[in-house]
């Protein structure tokens, strides 16, 4: 019996105490590569500070789900001044200059929109449709994962948080 405790014991350690536990690639913020809208340059998601929360937006233009959140985010910006938000899309940079011309996404210096070109935040975050948002706190931490359209009032709850 006491052979038994011990190989059990000993095989425990060998095939739990050596293992890493799994960290999900967007329980930090990922590192996305976006184009910018000049169509050339890139920026990476994982570059920002640590000292604002970030909230990545995946969106297409022709969603009315997308452009509604948007909208509430647009609207109630006076109490989103601190969040640094990351709208991306799949569609062409013509597409997403029209969207960002028409809600005037250019005026506020805490909004960044790229094209994600690798399809890399639909791998990352598991998803097929949009809205999808994830909200990251300061420490670039996920706090939640929206499916489908959030409000200006989910972000805000997940921020204060």
């Amino acid at each position: 019996m006491r052979i038994l405790i011990i190989v059990t014991i000993v095989l425990s350690i060998i095939l739990f105490g050596c293992s890493t536990p799994k960290v999900s690639p967007i329980e930090k913020l990922p590192s996305i590569r976006l184009t910018a809208l000049d169509g050339k340059s890139t920026f990476l998601t994982d570059s920002l500070t640590e000292q604002q929360p970030v909230v990545l937006l995946w969106f297409d233009p022709e969603c009315p789900n997308c452009d509604a959140e948007i909208r509430s985010i647009i609207n109630n910006m006076d109490s989103l001044r601190h969040v640094q938000f990351v709208f991306l899309s799949l569609v062409s940079v013509e597409q997403i200059r029209g969207f960002v011309k028409h809600h005037q996404l250019n005026t506020y210096a805490n909004i960044k929109v790229g094209q994600d070109t690798k399809f890399e935040f639909p791998k990352l975050f598991d998803v097929s449709s949009v809205p999808v948002t994830a909200v990251y706190g300061k420490n670039k931490a996920l706090r939640q994962v929206f499916l489908g359209s959030a409000t200006y009032s989910n972000i805000l709850q997940e921020i204060k948080l």
